[in-house]
């Protein structure tokens, strides 16, 4: 025989579990967003902008003893990638355009630590120079 309070208890513990899954899924979910911004919030960014008249065909920016290489990009056209720092290091750039000129240059400086974190770094390439800027927020 079943008592009616016997039954009430069992459907406690099912709602009282519901209950506690979708609170776990909501942490989840929530640490999940804040994880993605973190990261997103973290990142360096350096990005290659063509002003020259003519295609950059491959440039290839090294920082911190990487290699990063970015091909094609149009006239008028940017190409970004994210990089890391995990040392000190100057940004060394030198590339190919469409007519096979050569392009080189060097700029800028990052360090490792508590400054390897929120670097933008833009560099642009014109028909007479390579330059960069960068900026720590």
């Amino acid at each position: 025989m079943v008592f009616p309070l016997q039954n009430h208890i069992g459907y406690l513990r099912v709602r009282m579990k519901r209950r506690a899954l979708i609170l776990i899924l909501i942490f989840l979910a929530a640490a999940g967003v804040g994880l993605a911004a973190w990261n997103q919030w973290m990142k360096n960014t350096l990005v290659v902008h063509n002003t020259s008249q003519q295609a950059i065909e491959e440039i290839t920016i090294s920082v911190c003893r990487r290699d990063y290489v970015l091909r094609n990009i149009e006239v008028g056209d940017s190409k970004n990638v994210d990089f890391v720092v995990d040392g000190d290091s100057g940004f060394v750039i030198a590339g190919t355009l469409a007519d096979g000129q050569e392009i080189e240059g060097s700029f800028g400086y990052v360090t490792g630590g508590s400054a390897a974190h929120h670097n933008n770094v833009r560099v642009e390439v014109a028909d007479t120079a390579v330059t960069g800027s960068q900026e720590h927020y």
